[in-house]
This record gives C-alpha cells, sequence and structure tokens, in this order.
C-alpha cells in the first residue's frame, strides 16, 4: 500500500517539473544515475528548465535556410550525325541561316527610252527601237538614228580593223548628223585678213601685219564662214547671206559704210552640198586722214531657221604719199 502512494507522489511531483525526468515512470532504472558521473543526455531528452512556467510554449526553432538554386540553361541533345554542337553560353561562330523557300527576283525598274532603244540596236532590231524614239521630237529621233548604229558598231570592234568602204559609210552618217546641227549653231568668221591675192576656199597670199594702205588702193579681204546654212532645191543647194562692211576711226566714229545685201534672186548656188564657204570682199580705200583705222565685216545668214549674225574686226592703217 505504501508503494503505490510512493509512486503516484513521484508521478504528480513529475508532471508539474518539481523532479527530474527520471524520475518518472522509469525510476527503477535510475540506479545509475545516483552513482559516478553521469554522461550529459542527447540534445533531444534535456528537460526544460524548471524556472520557467510549464504553460508557457516552448520557443519554435529559427528554420534552415534555403539553399539558392541556379537558374537552369536548356542545353538541346546533341546530334552526333552533325557533330559537336555549340553550348547556348558561346556565340554561334556563323549567323543563322535565313529560312528556306522560294526566292522571287525584285521587279527592275524601266529602262529609259534611249537606254531601250540602243539594246534594240544591239540586239539587231532596228525596227523595235523606233518605237522607244517616239518619245523624242522629230530633229532629235533623226540624230538618234544615226548616233545609236553608230554606238553598236563601235562596241563590236575596233575601227583599225574595219573595210575602208564601211569606215566611208562611217563619215557619211557622221556628216548626216553634222548638217541639222550646223543650221542651229552659231555663226562663225574662223579666218579674215587682208590679201594681195585671193583663188578659192584656202588659197590666198595675206598681207604683212604692218602693210600701209592709201586712199584709193584696192582692198581685198578673205573670210572664211562656218556653220552657214542651205537650202536644197533641186538640183541646187542654195545659200543665202547678206554683209555690211564699216570703217572706224580711233575714236570708234563710222567713216564708211558699205552694204552687200541677200539678193533673193540671185543666191550662192552650188550642185553639192557645201561643207565650206570663203567669201572675197573688195573695196576701195576712201578719202580719209593717216591714221590707225578699224574694219568691220558683219554677214547675216538667212537660213530656214532665222536669222544670225557675226561680227568681226580687222585693224590696218592709212598713210598719204609724201609731197
Amino acid at each position: 500500500m505504501r508503494w503505490r502512494v510512493w509512486m503516484t507522489t513521484l508521478a504528480a511531483m513529475s508532471s508539474v517539473g518539481l523532479l527530474p525526468a527520471c524520475a518518472g515512470r522509469q525510476s527503477y532504472h535510475c540506479g545509475p544515475c545516483s552513482t559516478g558521473p553521469a554522461s550529459p543526455p542527447p540534445a533531444a531528452a534535456v528537460a526544460p528548465d524548471v524556472r520557467e512556467s510549464p504553460l508557457r510554449a516552448p520557443l519554435p526553432a529559427e528554420p534552415a535556410a534555403e539553399p539558392k538554386l541556379e537558374p537552369t540553361r536548356f542545353v538541346p541533345p546533341a546530334d552526333e550525325s552533325k557533330g559537336p554542337t555549340t553550348p547556348a553560353s558561346e556565340p554561334a561562330s556563323h549567323p543563322p541561316s535565313a529560312p528556306a523557300g522560294p526566292m522571287l527576283p525584285a521587279k527592275l525598274p524601266e529602262p529609259p527610252p534611249l537606254v531601250a532603244a540602243l539594246h534594240c540596236f544591239l540586239d539587231k532590231r532596228p525596227h523595235d527601237a523606233l518605237a522607244h524614239l517616239q518619245h523624242y521630237d522629230k530633229v532629235n529621233q533623226d540624230l538618234l538614228l544615226v548616233l545609236l548604229p553608230l554606238a553598236g558598231r563601235l562596241t563590236e570592234g575596233s575601227l583599225d580593223q574595219a573595210s575602208p568602204a564601211e569606215v566611208a559609210l562611217l563619215v557619211e552618217q557622221l556628216e548626216r548628223l553634222l548638217h541639222p546641227l550646223r543650221l542651229r549653231a552659231s555663226l562663225v568668221i574662223d579666218t579674215m585678213c587682208f590679201c594681195r591675192r585671193i583663188g578659192k576656199f584656202g588659197d590666198y597670199e595675206p598681207l604683212p601685219s604692218d602693210h600701209s594702205f592709201k586712199p584709193g588702193d584696192l582692198a581685198q579681204v578673205y573670210v572664211e564662214l562656218r556653220n552657214f546654212s542651205t537650202e536644197q532645191r533641186d538640183p541646187y543647194y542654195l545659200t543665202h547671206l547678206s554683209s555690211t562692211l564699216e570703217i572706224h576711226d580711233f575714236t570708234g566714229k563710222t567713216v564708211w559704210r558699205q552694204d552687200f545685201p541677200e539678193d533673193r534672186t540671185r543666191p550662192d548656188r552650188s550642185r553639192s552640198l557645201r561643207h565650206d564657204y570663203f567669201n572675197n570682199y573688195r573695196f576701195c580705200v576712201p578719202e580719209v586722214p593717216a591714221g590707225a583705222y578699224t574694219l568691220w565685216v558683219q554677214i547675216t545668214d538667212h537660213g530656214p531657221h532665222g536669222k544670225r549674225t557675226v561680227r568681226r574686226s580687222l585693224d590696218f592703217r592709212v598713210t598719204h604719199p609724201a609731197r
């Protein structure tokens, strides 16, 4: 009976924390606790401090630090048939190829009419070139019909290997090209001088530059004209020119004048197309005081495209014979 009361008392004291845990239900095994130094119990078996209230909840343990997770990168599996693959972290040595598919050709712009016409001549299709040249006026068409075949011929081989007959044909084409241009170019006096003798075009004997005239002397003036116009009237080619000669003194005053008007009834006629032209003006030196003078020659071309005029001067000296 006493043993049961003793055991009940010990259980009550143990439940309120007045006895160590070893005095509880297993008190019959605590014999070793009273003999010799006791070894420390495991951490999980240590009883709570008796000074704290048994009603106070124990402090929660600090959570363990979560391990840092590195971001994963997807690496495609290697294809042994294509060799080793490049890691995702390393840049590819070649740019990715464009997706396969049909490549449509870019639409080229339409070539200019002149280029299209030249292609026709190069392809030996001159009749097709006329359709492209219709964009230009009639005069330009006529010039292009001469220039484009000539340009095409120059791309086929050197003129050094051309026959004389072929070169003669090229010269004829160039002459046909120059004629309509001369009709619209400025009138030019190429050569003008006092002469002792005048024969024909390029055949003359000029006087020295220090030659002096006396009043009443016959003066001959050789004049070469360029870019003059001609009018075709079968069987002739007609040239319509008018001229004026004036002598000015050193002050610029006109002391003498002579006109050579155009004569529509008697123009200059030639059975062949003229490529050069010269005129021989003759006059007697007027009675003027001795001194320096200037001869002005003015020529007007009355061509089909309107009047064109050119002027050129020539200095000379007048002396009087000694008495």
